[in-house]
């Protein structure tokens, strides 16, 4: 089979879905990679490794013309989609994607079923471990003081406290690394029944029934993580609420609505709904295996792609043009 991936069309999305170790693994399994030159660099990954682990550089219009495989993190412009036919598979997230294209079959990774069996082509999970390592180490780099407790001759300084909105995936990663380097960490969340998981990071599980008890828990916080990372996801902490943090609380939210700051707010505020690609690498590396999996799984052998298998069918979906009568 030829697999093909071009540069991504926003010019700030780092990672790769495709890293030369993997190149190396699926040419070893009889398929062809083409991709475009420099695909890797804002991951690290050099072009002569890529070369030397058997992919072939190829103009991105002839890879989008000849392959039966695509790979991307977000779908291509329009420019690459009218090349496509209903022949050719084309593999990305495509969340909040607006364009139709025609005539093509593609698999939308953030539909991959959230099963044990699926894991290990969960692009979601992958990217959200990221995400909370990538969200606390960000926190603790911005933080004004030291995150564990210190005991010296002259006094003792206290453990930072850290306020996770979530027990997501994201959440329950960045309570642990906070933990790890010495933070006293809450999780914020509506179910109960993630009490054992906040206690398998060390965190301790606040469920609040009102504002009130909402303001006192912010209150004395030296970090806040926004976690809940899907379309849906409630704004815990608003405006108003936002009041009741401290000027010198590091706050990041890494969606689009857990938390409200006031535009003329002084509190230290940083929201970036794709923090994993501060950590390009590590994150094109897990997206890559994810991607391996995935191919291991649609193909009994290398020419034939198998796309009646349980876990695809929610993610494999057709538009065929419509013809105006």
């Amino acid at each position: 089979m030829i697999i093909g991936s071009i540069l991504e069309n926003d010019t700030n999305e780092t990672r790769t879905p495709l890293t030369p170790d993997v190149v190396q693994k699926l040419t070893s399994l009889g398929h062809t990679l083409l991709i475009e030159k420099d695909i890797g660099v804002k991951s690290f990954f050099k072009n002569k490794t890529f070369e030397q682990n058997g992919a072939i550089f190829m103009p991105p219009a002839e890879i989008y013309q000849k392959a039966d495989l695509l790979l991307q993190i977000s779908p291509p412009s329009s420019k690459y989609l009218s090349l496509l036919t209903n022949k050719q598979i084309l593999v990305a997230n495509f969340t909040n994607f607006k364009s139709k294209p025609l005539n093509i079959t593609f698999i939308r990774l953030e539909k991959v079923p959230r099963t044990s069996v699926a894991q290990s082509i969960d692009i979601l999970s992958s990217q959200d471990t990221i995400k909370g390592y990538a969200s606390a180490i960000y926190s603790l780099s911005k933080l004004p003081t030291i995150a564990p407790l210190l005991m010296t001759s002259s006094t003792t300084l206290k453990p930072a406290k850290a306020l996770i909105l979530g027990a997501s995936i994201t959440g329950l990663q960045a309570s642990n690394v906070l933990k790890r380097n010495g933070c006293d960490v809450t999780i914020l969340d509506i179910n109960k029944e993630n009490f054992d998981l906040a206690k398998s990071v060390g965190a301790t599980l606040k469920t609040p029934s009102n504002q009130e008890e909402l303001q006192e828990l912010i209150k004395d916080k030296n970090i806040i993580i926004g976690a809940i990372n899907n379309n849906n996801s409630p704004n815990i902490i608003s405006q108003k609420v936002s009041s009741y943090i401290n000027e010198d609380t590091i706050i990041v939210d890494t969606s689009s609505n857990n938390i409200s700051i006031p535009p003329s707010s002084n509190l230290k505020f940083y929201r970036n709904t794709k923090i994993e690609r501060l950590h390009p690498k590590s994150a094109s590396i897990l997206w890559a295996n994810n991607m391996l999996n995935l191919i291991e799984l649609i193909t009994s052998n290398p020419k034939i792609i198998d796309l009646n298998h349980p876990i695809l069918s929610p993610m494999t979906h057709t538009i065929k043009r419509i013809k105006k009568s």
